[in-house]
């Protein structure tokens, strides 16, 4: 009873573990929820019972919403998940990223495609199946470049993967311009940018580029200590140490390593631990310093063996091995190492071997695709040919296509015709009803008529480009837009207004000089609508006149009685005075 009292806050906290699951936001898009969700990777559970468990919720969305984008990215998850577990490449996870892959690409997701590869290639990355992971890199460098970079989903990581592996296979310029391109997308303080900068720096390294090198190293080192990221300070430092170690400075190259040591350590991070441990061993021997050697790399072993693919850290260990061997000249010694590494050599031939076959072999690959393209070429090229026998029928239906053409085409040019024939003869109209105006001296008799027969033409006008408007027909629009221009012109310009004011200034006199005495706070707009008034046009005919809407007259009308205030109903008496003609007309 006593162990069991014992044991029972360990199995309420296991039962807990087991039934919690991921909690999922809501976003205002489609691709926040997404980077949400694939985010999680870095927080999966250690054991697959907890995985499926945590990842229940999204499976739970997915059917219920059928997102195929959602099922995908729990696909890939799941995978990741197995991986974590197993620690190195297995079927399960195998299956779940071909089946995440699958899903994107059969529901047309380019986007969640994209990723599905990257993280499956990631995962052959990391565990140095790189035969395997070169097409898929491959097939991620042609994906990426046709994506909108809006579209790329955690584009700082999918990036940052493409340069990693681009820059183990040895192509560093290609993996330098794919790092720095991730960079843009890390916040300025963050241990992606750390990270980031390491990596480049230590590429142009590769390159023989120092200078750079040293920068982007002093770079990662300073945003790791702004973010108290002290396990990429020390990798840091450890690149530093490759810098001295290049100029010869030697004891300060061991210093940065064996701080890098204390971080690294300190933290766990048991990967770069080993390629300390290495490296310090590497820099002792340059110190003639060989019992330091050989103890470094005893200890760089242990976490070698460990795992199968740190199979090429083991191959430098050895190396060192045959050089201390070498040194001291024990001949067994130099047996045991040349032995273990003829076995690496097959070893990683097949995985993480030499970087120049690597990178041949991905040249090679790219090949092996433009060879892919020119037998589609051919192939298209037969194909081709068997379908001479069906020339006939296409030129039959080419033919038909024709006359069909043709016969649409003198429809269409007899309505262009009538259309022409139609503006033409209101542009006739129109200048004769301006000229029979000017023949009558612009009085205010011939004003009258002149406006009505404008405001017909103007009705008809709109009538016709009402109609033409419902056509989807190109050349109707642009009858639509001949019409428009004839419609304008009938519109009272300024010149218009001016020639307008004058006649009728010259027949009311008295009427202008009131108006000019009794209200000088009208303004020409107030006075078109007064003039046009007393002409006894209505509202639509001077809507009509003015090119503006029946509402857009009665507000004006409404904005003058309210401006003017108790003058308006004087004003208004003198304007619809029948009797109120000029004594000078008279």
């Amino acid at each position: 009873m006593k162990l069991l009292y014992l044991l029972f806050p360990f199995l309420i906290a296991g039962f807990y573990a087991e039934s919690q699951e991921l909690k999922l936001q809501s976003f205002t898009t489609r691709k926040q929820q997404l980077e949400s969700i694939l985010a999680t990777e870095h927080t999966l559970p250690a054991d697959t019972s907890r995985l499926k468990t945590y990842l229940l919720p999204i499976i739970r969305q997915a059917d219920k919403d059928r997102d195929s984008s959602l099922r995908a990215a729990y696909y890939g998850l799941m995978a990741d998940g197995y991986a974590l577990f197993y620690d190195d490449i297995n079927p399960k996870s195998t299956q779940l990223y071909l089946q995440s892959i699958h899903t994107a690409s059969v529901n047309k997701k380019p986007d969640v495609e994209l990723w599905a590869i990257l993280n499956y290639a990631h995962y052959l990355y990391n565990y140095r199946d790189m035969s395997a992971a070169l097409p898929l890199f491959m097939q991620a460098i042609d994906q990426i470049g046709k994506l909108k970079q809006e579209s790329i989903l955690i584009p700082c990581e999918s990036f940052r993967h493409i340069g990693y592996f681009l820059g183990t296979i040895g192509d560093y310029d290609e993996s330098i311009v794919y790092l720095k391109r991730a960079e843009e997308y890390a916040a300025a303080l963050s241990c992606d940018r750390a990270a980031l900068q390491d990596n480049i720096g230590q590429y142009l390294l590769k390159k023989q580029d120092t200078v750079s090198a040293e920068m982007y190293f002093k770079k990662a080192m300073y945003t790791a200590r702004r973010v108290n990221d002290e396990v990429r300070l020390g990798k840091a430092m450890g690149n530093m140490a490759l810098i001295y170690q290049g100029r010869g400075q030697i004891d300060k190259a061991i210093r940065f390593v064996q701080q890098d040591l204390v971080y690294s350590t300190k933290y766990q991070s048991d990967q770069n631990t080993m390629y300390a441990l290495i490296l310090l061993g590497k820099l002792y021997l340059a110190n003639h310093h060989i019992s330091g050697a050989e103890k470094v790399i005893s200890e760089a072993e242990k976490y070698a063996v460990a795992k199968p693919y740190f199979k090429r850290s083991e191959y430098e260990i050895v190396r060192l091995r045959l050089d201390i061997a070498l040194m001291q000249k024990d001949v067994q010694e130099e047996l045991i190492a040349r032995r273990r590494l003829a076995v690496l050599d097959d070893s990683l031939a097949n995985s993480d071997g030499d970087m120049i076959l690597r990178q041949t072999r991905w040249l090679a690959q790219k090949e092996r695709y433009a060879h892919n393209i020119e037998l589609a070429r051919q192939s298209y090229e037969k194909e081709k040919f068997k379908k001479g026998t069906y020339l006939v029928l296409v030129v039959i239906l080419l033919i038909i296509i024709a006359l069909i053409f043709n016969i649409f085409k003198r429809k269409n040019k007899a309505r262009q015709d009538n259309y022409d024939k139609r503006i033409l003869q209101l542009q006739v109209e129109k200048v004769l009803s301006d000229q029979r105006l000017l023949k009558a001296n612009e009085t205010m008799a011939s004003y009258r008529s002149y406006m009505a027969e404008k405001n017909e033409q103007i009705d008809l006008l709109a009538k016709e480009i009402k109609e033409i408007s419902k056509s989807s027909s190109a050349s109707l629009k642009q009858q639509k837009g001949q019409l428009q221009s004839l419609l304008d012109s009938h519109l009272m310009t300024e010149e218009n207004w001016t020639n307008f004011k004058t006649a009728f200034q010259r027949e009311y006199p008295f009427f202008i000089q009131q108006l000019r005495k009794n209200y000088p706070e009208l303004t020409e707009s107030n006075q078109r609508i007064i003039l046009l008034l007393k002409l006894g046009l209505s509202n639509k005919e001077m809507s009509n006149m003015l090119g503006v809407t029946v509402d857009a007259v009665k507000k004006s009308r409404q904005r003058l009685r309210k401006k003017l205030g108790e003058k308006s109903d004087d004003l208004f008496n003198i304007v619809f005075d029948r009797d109120t003609s000029d004594s000078d007309n008279g």
